[in-house]
């Protein structure tokens, strides 16, 4: 069952891939538009979703969210892609948005995957502004992200959701989870 869940998945992202960044390029090469974006750079499970839905909830103003998830047909690859590339796709992604005031989430660890630091983002951007969110506690950052990886709930919906009854933690599991990084170049 889960097999066919990730084909699902997989063929889902397949089809849908192509045809967002085909709509989103043809809005950035015929109606490219002067943007003020606010990039929402995040850890995981540290409460980026939550802040996101209230600027979204706010009238003119729009977010995308992760932009750089592979894992979303809104996403773009994780390996074989340049970072220039991947610039140019969180360029797209901005002029995508519907309003001037706009913006992205980004998780640090992908925009390090991709080898991306704010200082790429201010030279293509440079009215851009920056919200940088982390949990304090890196030890709840972590467990969380252990439950969900446990359950497969990365967003909290409804109230139907249940605890698992416990978690494995290996320790060198636990002494390697990234610390909090948001670097500049240079």
């Amino acid at each position: 069952m889960q097999f066919y869940i990730k084909l699902k998945n997989r063929t889902k992202l397949i089809r849908k891939r192509p045809v967002y960044r085909m709509k989103m390029c043809f809005k950035y090469y015929l109606d490219r538009q002067s943007r003020d974006p606010v990039f929402i750079v995040a850890t995981r499970r540290s409460g980026s979703n939550l802040l996101l839905d209230y600027l979204k909830s706010i009238p003119g103003v729009s977010f995308q969210a992760e932009i750089l998830n592979a894992r979303m047909s809104y996403g773009i690859r994780r390996r074989f892609i340049s970072k220039k590339a991947v610039l140019r796709h969180i360029a797209h992604s901005v002029n995508y948005s519907k309003h001037r005031i706009c913006g992205a989430k980004l998780i640090s660890s992908q925009m390090q995957a991709h080898g991306i630091v704010l200082d790429d983002l201010k030279s293509i951007f440079p009215t851009a502004r920056f919200i940088i969110i982390y949990r304090c506690s890196l030890l709840d950052q972590f467990i969380s992200l252990k439950i969900a990886a446990k359950t497969n709930v990365w967003q909290w919906i409804d109230n139907s959701f249940k605890l698992p009854d416990s978690i494995n933690v290996e320790l060198q599991e636990l002494d390697s989870h990234p610390r909090v990084e948001v670097r500049n170049a240079g």
